[in-house]
């Protein structure tokens, strides 16, 4: 019977298969999340935690992700603070400036970690009539990207995690985690996951998308809203209330490839 887990192109499994939620537990609030891809005609499904646990790696490789999922939970931590700080100044008087709240968020783990998650939904959850190379036959994640997970190898060059931004458009955060696998209708393969983390809007990239290309994706693109543009990797997130600065979440890449470019919303 061949190993079922999905990291065994490494070549050094090790321990019995253990169960991995698709998505880490510490960014759950509520007992299911929304996933979207071809496979639901681009309709939500809606799938409860307890279905959200499969047998999909072994010890070895599923505890060599612990970072990855307490960099989430600290990325998650960030977010709701800043939502939480937010609507409390937004119901005082409005200022200038405001004592400036600041969180530090790990980039290249954060990264790491849609992969993962990417996978986990593909393997749990498969997308019909998609794969991951063109006329493959199985659903196994190809070597380099079970490699870049582990943090053996890198993007290509323009591909990894994009915000997608939507001009003039004040959000509304919400607590959840939704999720859609993109496939190319050219060759059915899996070329990207979509997003909504907390409220904010990412894309991880398998292949390489040029700097600010516009972009839409079916049931992450908020109503009345054209094509977002894509930033690569950006290195922090502002959250203005009455229009001034209040809190920023930064973001750590090192030496990766990142945009310099800000994000900025008006929490309402």
């Amino acid at each position: 019977m061949p190993n079922p887990c999905w990291a065994r192109s490494l070549g050094d499994c090790a321990g019995r298969l253990s169960r991995e939620h698709t998505v880490s537990r510490v960014v759950l609030d509520d007992e299911q999340i929304e996933f979207t891809g071809p496979v639901t005609q681009g309709q939500p499904r809606v799938i409860g935690i307890a279905a959200l646990c499969s047998k999909i790696l072994c010890e070895k490789h599923n505890n060599a992700l612990s970072p990855l999922d307490d960099a989430a939970g600290v990325f998650r931590a960030a977010m709701d603070e800043c939502v939480r700080l937010a609507s409390v100044r937004r119901s005082l008087s409005p200022r200038k400036d405001w004592t400036l709240a600041c969180f530090d968020v790990d980039g290249p783990l954060i990264e790491r970690w849609f992969l993962k998650t990417l996978i986990n939904v593909e393997q749990t959850f498969p997308t019909n009539d998609a794969s991951w190379v063109a006329g493959a036959v199985d659903r196994e994640p190809p070597a380099e990207l079970v490699r870049i997970v582990y943090g053996r190898s890198a993007f290509p060059q323009d591909a990894g995690l994009h915000a997608i931004i939507y001009e003039g458009l004040n959000e509304h955060f919400r607590r959840t985690v939704q999720i859609t696998v993109m496939v190319d209708q050219r060759d059915d393969t899996i070329c990207a996951g979509a997003f909504t983390f907390q409220g904010l809007r990412l894309v991880l990239t398998l292949r390489p998308i040029a700097p600010g290309q516009p972009f839409t994706v079916d049931g992450v693109t908020p109503a009345n809203a054209g094509p977002g543009r894509t930033i690569l990797r950006p290195n922090k997130f502002w959250f203005r209330v009455h229009g001034a600065k209040s809190q920023v979440i930064r973001f750590n890449w090192g030496a990766l490839q990142h945009t310099r470019e800000p994000l900025s919303t008006d929490i309402r």
